[in-house]
């Protein structure tokens, strides 16, 4: 069975309070936002831009927040809501399908390596890595996709 992971998060345009304690969040809910881990974010009340906000917070981001707040790999859609006088703000989707994918392709390749041979992974894309027989590899795999390319790589062993 297929999992779809979706989160949803309100941001509250990337500002904590009102007036003059307010403080600039943007930076710290772009953490969280990366470690939800999902297949789609969706952002409540966003900003594209904000003049007023620009000029109160010397970090304020130079990118609208969707594409600011947006993990790398993933793709952002944005639409407004409402205008203010000093900008906007709206809800924004976070993918790690681009719009309209309903199908991927994968690029089989292969390389044969030493037994032994230490395995370093990016602590951003993967926890733990284990070493299977092809078929139980691509029983194990979660994609459908990745399994197909994986039942594909002996007619490539030599």
């Amino acid at each position: 069975m297929t999992v779809l992971r979706v989160a949803t998060y309100n941001i509250h345009k990337g500002v904590q309070w009102l007036g003059p304690a307010r403080r600039l969040e943007i930076h710290n809910i772009g953490h969280a936002v990366e470690q939800l881990d999902a297949d789609v974010i969706c952002l409540q009340e966003g900003r594209k831009l904000h003049r007023r906000e620009e000029r109160y917070f010397t970090r304020w981001p130079e990118l609208p927040q969707a594409e600011f707040l947006c993990p790398e790999g993933y793709a952002a859609v944005y639409q407004t809501n409402a205008t203010t006088r000093h900008g906007e703000h709206g809800n924004a989707l976070l993918s790690r399908y681009a719009p309209g994918v309903t199908r991927n392709t994968e690029h089989v390749f292969g390389l044969q390596v030493p037994a032994g041979t230490p395995v370093r992974l990016n602590p951003r894309e993967h926890s733990a890595w284990k070493w299977l027989p092809w078929r139980a590899a691509a029983d194990a795999s979660f994609s459908p996709s990745n399994a197909e390319a994986i039942l594909l790589l002996p007619q490539f062993a030599r």
